[in-house]
């Protein structure tokens, strides 16, 4: 309650996708993941289980620093409060295939406190497109090094193709990897969440949890994410 007079209500919503036996990834419209039926109650057992493969960097997963530095941390290496994001901040930006998003294209916009940064490019409509598997954007080393520069409470930057690493120039991309991720580079590594859900009315979140799969001597993992959105309703 604020006042007396209004009510805070809150609101949950995935940010993630979710895997299915055939997703939509970097370079490939149908990434497969393999689902193994161990026990099936159609078949007559008393329960179901399945045994699930899949590769770590599939659908909407977070890259950490091992990912391309053999001495980063790995998934597992975070505390528990790594994944959950107090002043996420979604900035839209217009983008062409292929293009790299550039510091000035969004830096004039960031707030001091986020410590999620969402880029918003509208890509998220394309998912299943040959355009969205092989002519993403991406993001320009040149961002990396500003954000952990002059934004130090940035912890994670978030983007809707499944890699900042545009296929127009994978040479670039890997560099843009390693600014992000260097761990001996100026301020802390910011995590990379790629492959995030964004409608097109998707508006801030107050938090955002953003939580991987917890698995042990992995660089990077799938994750769910959730954003929390805060609706003040006047009280009759």
């Amino acid at each position: 309650m604020y006042n007396d007079e209004l009510e805070v209500i809150l609101k949950y919503c995935y940010l993630s996708h979710p895997l299915a036996e055939t997703n939509p990834s970097y370079g490939t419209l149908e990434a497969r993941i393999k689902i193994e039926r161990l026990r099936d109650m159609e078949r007559g057992d008393h329960c179901n289980v399945a045994e699930v493969c899949f590769e770590n960097h599939w659908g909407t997963h977070i890259d950490a620093p091992n990912h391309f530095f053999a001495t980063g941390k790995k998934i597992c290496d975070y505390p528990a409060d790594t994944w959950f994001f107090e002043t996420p901040q979604i900035i839209e930006c217009a983008v062409l295939p292929g293009q790299f998003t550039m510091p000035e294209d969004i830096v004039s916009q960031i707030d001091a406190s986020t410590d999620l940064l969402i880029i918003k490019t509208g890509w998220t409509k394309l998912r299943g497109t040959e355009e969205f598997s092989f002519n993403n954007p991406g993001l320009a080393p040149e961002l990396g090094l500003e954000l952990r520069k002059n934004f130090p409470n940035i912890r994670a930057i978030a983007v809707e193709p499944t890699s900042i690493s545009s296929m127009a120039d994978r040479e670039r991309g890997s560099a843009a990897h390693l600014t992000f991720l260097d761990p001996d580079a100026h301020g802390e590594p910011i995590l990379l969440i790629e492959g995030i859900k964004l409608s097109e009315n998707t508006c801030n979140y107050s938090k955002i949890f953003a939580v991987p799969l917890i698995i042990d001597g992995i660089d990077s993992a799938p994750l769910t994410i959730i954003g929390i959105l805060e609706e003040e309703l006047q009280c009759s």
